[in-house]
């Protein structure tokens, strides 16, 4: 073997361990970009193929009376139609556990089996027909729906219903509160029975899949588009039909509204993390390429071309990147979605994450990298190379000390011992260095307080709805507008809410109240600069999440449809508000207000004793009139499980962040240990301790470190602002904000990371060879 291949081969060993730095770091950073990237998609993708699986029904048909045979058959005949599944539903009161609670039975048919929304068996078997009682499936236990276990019987009207096995409805796959279209009562348990329990054949639904619908992915624009024009065409020809797509789907709806959040932090943090990666590889190579500063001279002393030298090095780093971009996208594609997918199995019955190859993603994420970390090198390689030969041929002497700003500051220069001035002298000589460290440490500051920053915005965003906006503390949903007994010692304002259609476009909730002065006591409106508004009997105020999806502004006209009549009204406010849609318009601006019924009433209790507030909330669910009793945990809990879904995905992004701040601390540490070798063997020849020698080193660091998390934390903050005034969708958006404590917290974990830094970077300070140090400038 020739001379020169033999010295690739040799130094290949001999910078192993710093070129598995680089290994570490790549497959780190695509890791993360592959990870992050894909999980949204493979998210959707998930669904979308459990939805294909269980051939989910694409609309949902109902009308106030049972269908007609002819009915049936003329759906069935349609021709924007692939399939149909009519069927019974009905919710019932039944007995359970003692105590009577609401319902949801279907009847479905098991015996020839179910077509359309194919129920998935989580435990026990599917219904069959019993001589001695009625076979049932009950729908899997969570949040809102009791636990009936396998082997439960009940009597109804004199009939014995077996519980024989536990399944997953797919229209049913989130835990939410399913509301009964009939009573307004919480659905609290749901049961599937075989269509022959009824002696005659009623169907009050009909299941409908849609032509070429299956070619699409159920989150596609292609898919809604379809969708759309078929609906059109549907309601066009059926005007007594009600029609329920996917995307008024409650599961649907809200696994849509948690994939956004993590797409748009797919989309922020990968990229930022990606150019810090390249950073952490330029200082890996930069201290590489000094170590061997010697080596490159003696190489061109014989003669051998700057293409040949180069290669080399681009050799290394191609090696290196590459197995790091393997790595990484193994680590990535099965490690990083999943992580995020199984976070929202607290608000989900999912089904396993599937896993979609996306090559597009990966291969650009791969060649950038590679092709970004042979840049690096190239162009770091290349500046050396510049050199004259016999500067190459020893270590690089440090840069003459110039005058820095401090020092026209006499009063304050004048006071510094030695070594803070020799300290700051040194931080600006090596500009490279700093500016390395500041964009690092910077840039890594900025993902800590930017994760922390997205879990508050979370949390405020539910502390300001339910807390301070939301000033009563019990939701009544209630079928008549008479008074209630039981709320004469509480202030009560009872509203309308009812669901109105803007522009002939879109569907919006509308809140009428009763009484104007009574609303702002129950409500404290602010507007979107956070000023507090007052409600009158002229008012409009539309919620900033709708506002913004629709270019709504103050005093803009806008038309709705309320109660079947069109009403035109001019917004007077648009308010801070973080879910849901909403319009409270004054009752005055309605016509035959008089003849509105109030359906809800906020109540005031001010009842500090959990134990008195809970018996009046058990006594309001056994009043006749009342539907649904909401206590302000009740309607917080859509928000508590966001906000414990986010966890495990801040966690990680905390995880990866922190990891790449030591990685980029350690590797600018031994790049400046490396350059001051000298100055650390004359310290310690003129009687310095150890520890006054790394001091000598971390002092720099400390400072530099110390503007870098001022710097990082201010990007941070810019950084979480982006990320959040991305996240605005239907019926949700987030508070701008990020708590102090997060910055305590950011600064913290910071100098911790330097502190850790500091403990693994003394033996390297210590094993310096003062007879060396000294000798390589000679």
């Amino acid at each position: 073997m020739k001379a020169y291949p033999k010295l690739v081969i040799k130094d290949l060993r001999r910078l192993l361990t710093k070129l598995l730095a680089i290994v570490f770091i790549v497959t780190l950073g695509v890791a993360f970009l592959v990870g992050l990237l894909t999980t949204a998609p493979n998210m959707r993708y998930t669904i979308d193929k459990f939805y294909k699986e269980s051939n989910t029904a694409d609309i949902i048909i109902q009308k106030s009376t049972p269908f007609s045979e002819d009915e049936i058959q003329i759906l069935e005949n349609d021709n924007n139609i692939e399939e149909i599944m009519p069927y019974f539903m009905i919710d019932e009161n039944i007995t359970y556990d003692g105590s009577m609670h609401m319902s949801r039975i279907m009847l479905l048919d098991f015996e020839s089996g179910i077509n359309i929304n194919q129920l998935r068996v989580v435990e026990g078997r599917l219904p069959e027909v019993n001589d001695n009682y009625i076979e049932v499936v009950v729908e899997e236990s969570q949040q809102f729906l009791y636990e009936i276990p396998i082997g439960y019987e009940v009597f109804i009207n004199d009939d014995i219903f077996k519980v024989v096995g536990i399944v997953n409805h797919p229209w049913y796959f989130a835990y939410v509160q399913e509301i009964s279209y009939l009573t307004g009562k919480p659905i609290e348990s749901m049961i599937y029975v075989d269509k022959t329990f009824l002696p005659t054949e009623v169907y009050t639904q009909i299941a409908v899949t849609i032509k070429d619908a299956d070619k699409y992915n159920t989150f596609s624009r292609e898919y809604e588009e379809l969708i759309d024009n078929k609906l059109d065409n549907l309601k066009f020809k059926y005007p007594n039909f009600i029609f329920t797509n996917r995307y008024m789907n409650q599961s649907f709806v809200k696994f849509s509204s948690d994939v956004k959040i993590v797409e748009v932090i797919a989309i922020i943090f990968p990229l930022f993390f990606f150019l810090i990666t390249i950073l952490v590889s330029m200082s890996s190579m930069t201290r590489i390429i000094h170590d061997q500063r010697i080596q490159i001279g003696t190489l061109k002393s014989l003669g051998y071309s700057n293409f040949k030298i180069i290669s080399k090095y681009l050799l290394y780093v191609l090696l290196a990147s590459g197995i790091g971009v393997l790595l990484g996208i193994g680590l990535g594609i099965y490690s990083i979605p999943l992580i995020v997918y199984n976070a929202y199995i607290v608000t989900y019955n999912l089904p396993v994450l599937a896993i979609e190859y996306h090559v597009l993603y990966i291969t650009l994420i791969s060649l950038t990298m590679i092709l970004s970390v042979l840049l690096v090198t190239f162009f770091s390689i290349k500046i050396v190379l510049k050199e004259r030969t016999s500067e190459l041929l020893k270590q690089k002497s440090p840069k003459p000390g110039k005058k820095i700003l401090l020092e026209y500051i006499p009063f304050i220069w004048n006071k510094l011992k030695f070594k803070y001035k020799s300290t700051f002298r040194n931080i600006f000589r090596q500009k490279r260095n700093l500016f390395l460290m500041l964009i690092g440490i910077s840039g890594s500051t900025a993902l800590l307080l930017a994760g922390f920053g997205i879990k508050n915005s979370v949390d405020f965003s539910g502390d300001y709805q339910f807390n301070k906006m939301y000033q009563y503390d019990i939701e009544i949903t209630t079928s008549s507008s008479l008074d209630i007994e039981l709320l004469n010692n509480f202030n009560q304002l009872k509203v309308a809410d009812l669901t109105a259609n803007y522009n002939e476009l879109d569907y919006i909730n509308v809140i009428i109240p009763s009484d104007e002065n009574l609303t702002n006591t129950m409500i404290n409106f602010k507007d979107t600069n956070n000023d507090k508004i007052t409600f009158d009997n002229q008012s409009v105020f539309i919620t900033e999440s709708f506002a913004r999806l629709h270019n709504i502004h103050k005093g803009d006209l806008i038309l709705l449809t309320i109660l079947d009549e069109k009403i035109s009204v001019t917004v007077t406010d648009i308010i801070e508000f973080y879910f849901g849609d909403y319009i409270y318009i004054a009752k005055d601006l309605i016509n035959n207000h008089s003849q509105l019924i109030y359906n809800k009433i906020y109540v005031k209790t001010n009842i500090s004793n959990p134990n008195i507030y809970d018996e009046l909330l058990i006594s309001l669910d056994n009043v006749d009139t009342i539907s649904l009793v909401q206590s302000k945990q009740n309607m917080m809990s859509t928000f508590e499980q966001t906000s414990s879904s986010m966890n495990s995905v801040i966690i990680l992004l905390v995880i990866f962040a922190s990891i790449l701040a030591i990685i980029i601390n350690y590797n600018l540490t031994l790049i400046t240990i490396g350059t001051r070798q000298k100055e650390m063997a004359t310290l310690k020849v003129l009687g310095y301790h150890e520890k006054e020698v790394a001091g000598y080193v971390f002092r720099e660091t400390i400072i530099i470190s110390s503007v870098a998390i001022i710097l990082g934390l201010l990007l941070g903050r810019l950084l979480h602002y982006f990320i959040i005034s991305q996240i605005i969708m239907d019926g949700m958006m987030l508070k701008n904000e990020i708590h102090y404590i997060s910055y305590i917290i950011t600064a913290f974990m910071s100098y911790l990371y330097l502190l850790i830094v500091y403990l693994l970077s003394i033996p390297k300070i210590n094993k310096v060879d003062m007879l060396e140090a000294l000798k390589s400038f000679e």
